[in-house]
């Protein structure tokens, strides 16, 4: 009766070890020991085996957890940097568009200096303008003249120089970039 209360109590812990296994490392564990069992093993010896190969379960669980927090570590840290480079980009994008406000600007500020002088030779006379023009460049020239009214352009035109005035009038008909 000894014996049997004994081999029950084994079987009883066996299965409370298993059972325990079982719940800790979510894997399923078999019934079946991993090695063949003789009929001539203990129940002790049956035990040990067992702790050993929990044991072994629960090393690899937990080198399974580190690589996994060293797979989270990499994970935030390229998170961080990915964070870093869109702060980057958006800091270079508002760089641009304020590059590109003042690069408007400067044209806007250009062009209404030109439609001023041009303003300002119509209002002069023709020979006075003409002398003013000829020391120009003949495309700022050009430009100045496309803004003035025609009739006051050509009286400007015809008192320049005659060699100046071909230069201007060239680069009136030439393309604007």
């Amino acid at each position: 009766m000894f014996k049997k209360a004994f081999s029950l109590a084994t079987a009883a812990c066996l299965v409370w070890v298993w059972l325990d296994l079982k719940g800790a490392s979510g894997a399923d564990v078999s019934i079946f020991p991993s090695k063949p069992v003789s009929y001539q093993e203990s129940p002790t010896s049956m035990a040990v085996r067992m702790m050993d190969e929990a044991r072994k379960k629960e090393q690899e669980i937990f080198q399974r957890e580190q690589e996994l927090k060293t797979k989270e570590e990499r994970l935030g840290a390229l998170r961080q940097e990915l964070e870093n480079l869109s702060k980057e980009v958006e800091r270079k994008e508002k760089e641009l568009k304020a590059s590109q406000q003042n690069s408007q600007e400067g044209k806007d500020g250009a062009g209404q200096g030109i439609n001023h002088l041009a303003k300002l030779l119509e209002a002069a006379a023709p020979e006075q303008g003409a002398r003013l023009l000829s020391g120009m460049d003949p495309a700022i020239a050009a430009k100045v003249i496309a803004c003035m009214n025609p009739k006051k352009a050509g009286r400007l035109l015809a008192s320049m120089d005659p060699e100046k005035a071909v230069l201007v009038s060239q680069a009136l008909i030439r393309p604007k970039p």
